[in-house]
């Protein structure tokens, strides 16, 4: 029905009980169309499983197909919108490929142009297994912007101020 919908299965398996899903058009498995908003709520609804879409409906799906490029183009808006939520901690599920733009993103901007010429990003080589567990930190660009960095988190960082990622598993 959507390549978003393992991601979505392991959201609800890892979120607390009755914590609102939120979806993300943006957060998807890489050189896939997005899924049809209208199919992700019936999903929700026969499973009573609360979610929130209206990012889906704000921004229209995002690009029609969601490649390397587009990916790497809109990533600050993704990392942006994560800051944004009013939460101490964030779980994301997504595709390895996706999910190794945003691990080369986290170490640095130059680390993700790294990836992308020596053909390591989690796609060409398959670096993130499924259910891998990465942890990040948040930190706001400055003190009256809602603009964010992402940051790999050291293992010694406190549970307040992490940001949880995993690969879904395979259905």
């Amino acid at each position: 029905a959507s390549n978003m919908i393992r991601a979505v299965e392991t959201m609800v398996a890892a979120a607390p009980l009755g914590s609102p899903i939120l979806v993300q058009p943006m957060v998807r498995e890489l050189n896939c169309d997005p899924s049809a908003t209208q199919l992700l709520d019936l999903w929700f609804q026969e499973r009573r499983v609360p979610a929130d879409l209206s990012e889906c409906q704000r921004m229209h799906q995002g690009p029609p197909r969601l490649t390397l490029c587009s990916a790497v183009q809109h990533l600050g808006e993704v990392i942006d919108w994560l800051g944004n939520i009013d939460a101490d901690t964030i779980f994301v599920a997504s595709h390895a490929g996706f999910l190794s733009v945003l691990d080369y993103a986290a170490y640095s901007p130059p680390a993700l142009v790294c990836g992308l010429l020596t053909c390591s990003i989690g796609f060409c080589k398959g670096n993130m297994e499924n259910c891998e567990v990465r942890e990040y930190r948040l930190i706001p660009k400055n003190s009256s912007s809602s603009q964010w960095y992402l940051r790999k988190a050291p293992a010694s960082m406190p549970p307040s101020a992490r940001m949880l990622a995993a690969p879904s598993a395979v259905s």
